[in-house]
């Protein structure tokens, strides 16, 4: 009985565990998004203002530069990190 109950115990404990972790990356990654979908972000690390400027003027300038240069959610946390820790060079292209 007593290693029943140790097994269920663990067997909770790694469930909760799993599903900190799941939602943690899920909220992380959701951060990570709404920070970098905007495009003025870009500007942030790349050397491109005047592709922005034209962008803006453009006709198109509803669509963010994320509809068209998609990252995957592990690259957006990725690059987020980079920028928050410094560990980047800069320019960036």
């Amino acid at each position: 009985m007593g290693l029943g109950k140790f097994l269920k115990r663990k067997r909770r404990f790694l469930l909760i565990l799993a599903s900190v972790v799941a939602l943690g990356y899920l909220g992380v990654n959701l951060l990570a998004y709404t920070l970098t979908y905007k495009p003025q972000a870009c500007l942030a690390c790349h050397i491109m203002q005047p592709y922005y400027d034209n962008w803006k003027a453009s006709t198109h300038n509803k669509v963010a530069c994320i509809d068209c240069h998609p990252y995957r959610p592990g690259t957006i946390v990725l690059s987020s990190l980079r920028y928050l820790s410094g560990a980047y060079r800069l320019p960036l292209t």
